[in-house]
C-alpha cells in the first residue's frame, strides 16, 4: 500500500507539471476501507496521523524535491490531502457503511468544496474518501485513483473509476477534449491482468460499452524524447511545412450510395435464427465466506418456436443509432430484401443491421472527407517544446538508421 501511495504521487507530479500549462489543476483520489488509517485520536480525543497520512507525507516530500519540480507546488505538505468521512456525535470520524444518515452530510460537504478543488490557489490535491463519494460527486479533473482497501472491495470497480471518467476543466470552467490529457490512471490492489480483466467485463456487462484494448498498462510505458536541433532537420521542414496549416474538415457522401451499399451488405448477413432457451440448475452454498454456487445441470437449448407478436419499432431504432432519417432507414430495409427476418428474432436483426449501416457510413465518411486551410491560421513549432512524450513499448518501431528518425533511441529499442 505504500508503493501504491508513492506510485500515485509520481503519477500526479508528471500530470500537474504538464497541465498546469493548460491551466488544468490536477486532482488524486484515494479509497481507504479503515478510516483510522487516515485519522485516528490518542487517548485525550486528539486528532492524530494515521499510516496513510504519515506514508503520504514522508514519500510526496522526497518526491517534489527533485529538480523538476521546483516551485510546482509552493504549499505546504500537510494542505496538499485531506479527508473526507462521516463523524460522530462528538465530531469524531469513522467507518460507516455510506448509506447512513452521517454519510448524507459527508457528501454535502465535499459537495461544497466541489468548485474549490478546481481553483488551482487551492493548495488541496490529494483526496482520502472511505464511503462518501458517490456518483453524484463529479469533478472532472480526478487524474488518479488509488484503491487501497485492505480487504477485497465491495464497491464494484466502475463505480469506484467512474470518480475520475470525466473530461477535464481548465482554470477558465472550459471543458478539454484532447484525448492526450483525458487519461485516468488506476493504481490498483491487483495484478494489471486481473483488474482490467475484470473491469472490462463489469462495464461491458452492465453498460455495454467494449472496453477491449482500452486500457492499458502504464508500467509498459517509455519517455520517448526529441533529437537536439530536430527543428532544423530538412526533412522534418518540409514535412513541417505541409501540417503546419489549421483546417477544417467537411464530410460529403452521396445517400443513393449509402442506401445501395447498406442493402447489400445487411443482404448478406448471417442467417438469423430464433433465440434459444437454455435452464440451469444450480446450489448454493452459504458459508463465513460468503455465497457460493455449484452448476448441477443444464438443459439442451430450446428453440423458441412462437412467432414473436410484439415487434419493436424498427425504424426509430436504428435511426436512434445510425442518425439516419427515417425514408433512408426504410429504403435500405425494403431493398436488403431481409425484412422478414424481424419476425425471426427482431434484436438480433436490428443490432446486425445497425452494425452494417454502420460499417458502409464509416466507409463513405473517410472517403468523402475534404480539408480546407484556414487562412493566416498556422500552428507553432514551440507545441514541442517543454513536452515529455510517453509511448507504450509495443507501440515503438525498429529504425536502423537513425537518420530517418527525430526521436532518440529508448534503451535498447530504436524509434
Amino acid at each position: 500500500m505504500k508503493y501504491q501511495i508513492k506510485k500515485t504521487i509520481e503519477e500526479h507530479l508528471k500530470k500537474e507539471r504538464i497541465y498546469r500549462t493548460h491551466g488544468i489543476k490536477v486532482l488524486s483520489l484515494f479509497f481507504i476501507d479503515r478510516v483510522a488509517n487516515y485519522r485516528s485520536y490518542d487517548e485525550r480525543g486528539n486528532p492524530v496521523k494515521g499510516k496513510f497520512a504519515e506514508w503520504f507525507e514522508e514519500l510526496y516530500e522526497q518526491e517534489i524535491l527533485k529538480p523538476s519540480y521546483k516551485d510546482l507546488l509552493p504549499f505546504d505538505t500537510e494542505d496538499l490531502h485531506n479527508g473526507y468521512f462521516a463523524q460522530d456525535k462528538k465530531g469524531h470520524i469513522k467507518d460507516t457503511s455510506g448509506e447512513t444518515k452521517d454519510d448524507d452530510d459527508t457528501y454535502q460537504l465535499i459537495m461544497k468544496d466541489k468548485e474549490k478543488l478546481l481553483d488551482s490557489k487551492v493548495p488541496l490535491r490529494f483526496i482520502f474518501s472511505h464511503s462518501a463519494l458517490r456518483e453524484g460527486w463529479d469533478n472532472p479533473n480526478v487524474f488518479q485513483i488509488c484503491t487501497l482497501n485492505e480487504t477485497k472491495s465491495e464497491i464494484k470497480k466502475r463505480q469506484e473509476i467512474g470518480r475520475g471518467l470525466r473530461l477535464a476543466v481548465n482554470q477558465n470552467g472550459d471543458r478539454t477534449f484532447d484525448k492526450n490529457i483525458n487519461k485516468l490512471t488506476v493504481i490498483a490492489n491487483e495484478s494489471y491482468e486481473d483488474f482490467a480483466k475484470q473491469l472490462q467485463k463489469e462495464i461491458q456487462d452492465e453498460c455495454g460499452v467494449d472496453f477491449k484494448g482500452k486500457i492499458k498498462n502504464t508500467a509498459d510505458t517509455v519517455k520517448v524524447t526529441l533529437k537536439k536541433n530536430y527543428q532544423f532537420d530538412e526533412k522534418f521542414i518540409d514535412l513541417w511545412d505541409k501540417i503546419k496549416y489549421k483546417t477544417i474538415y467537411k464530410v460529403n457522401f452521396d445517400s443513393e450510395t449509402l442506401i445501395k451499399d447498406s442493402a447489400e451488405s445487411i443482404r448478406e448477413i448471417p442467417e438469423i435464427k430464433r433465440p434459444l432457451l437454455i435452464s440451469q440448475k444450480a446450489k448454493f452454498d452459504i458459508t463465513d465466506e460468503g455465497v457460493k454456487t455449484t452448476t448441477t445441470g443444464t438443459s439442451l437449448p430450446i428453440e423458441i418456436e412462437e412467432p414473436f407478436k410484439n415487434i419493436p419499432d424498427i425504424i426509430g431504432y436504428i435511426q436512434n443509432k445510425t442518425e439516419l432519417t427515417r425514408s433512408t432507414i426504410l429504403s435500405i430495409l425494403k431493398k436488403s430484401g431481409r425484412i422478414n427476418d424481424i419476425l425471426v428474432n427482431p434484436q438480433l436483426f436490428l443490432d446486425m443491421s445497425v452494425n452494417e449501416i454502420k460499417k458502409v457510413m464509416s466507409k463513405l465518411m473517410i472517403n468523402g472527407i475534404k480539408y480546407e486551410r484556414v487562412a493566416g491560421r498556422l500552428y507553432e513549432m514551440t507545441l514541442f517544446e517543454g513536452e515529455e512524450i510517453d509511448s507504450y513499448k509495443q507501440n515503438l518501431k525498429t529504425v536502423k538508421n537513425q537518420d530517418k528518425t527525430l526521436v532518440e533511441s529508448v534503451g535498447d529499442l530504436l524509434v
